[in-house]
């Protein structure tokens, strides 16, 4: 969510930015596409330590009791909605739940490439 939303709001609201003349018309519909998409990775890298946080304290508080703090059982239940995308895959070993590890080698994996991609994307895009 934190990549598609930007990307649908800057497609559906460029054209009222356009109007009130506060961005450039874009060149194309592909163009649009590509400014939302450059948006979208960019609201992806912004939250990425946010979520990877959010999914450290999950694997920790599931294998080390912490006590009844309030803030884990948020960090593990976010964490729970974020891992829903890879919960009908088996990766459980016995008493081990690796869904958690899996997501945070994803979202690092993801961001990486997505960070070093970034600005040469946006070399590319035409002004």
């Amino acid at each position: 969510l934190p990549f598609i939303i930007p990307v649908l709001l800057w497609v559906m609201l460029s054209s009222g930015l356009v109007g009130m003349e506060l961005i450039p018309v874009p060149v194309s519909t592909r163009h649009l596409w590509e400014q939302g998409f450059v948006l979208g990775l960019s609201s992806l890298l912004a939250w990425r330590f946010l979520i990877l946080i959010i999914l450290i304290l999950h694997l920790l508080n599931s294998y080390v009791y912490l006590g009844r703090v309030e803030f884990l059982n948020f960090a593990s239940q976010t964490a729970r909605h974020l891992l829903v995308p890879i919960s009908g895959l088996p990766l459980r070993v016995g008493r081990v739940d690796l869904a958690p590890l899996l997501g945070i080698l994803a979202v690092w994996g993801a961001t990486e490439v997505g960070a070093r991609w970034l600005p040469e994307l946006f070399r590319k895009l035409p002004l």
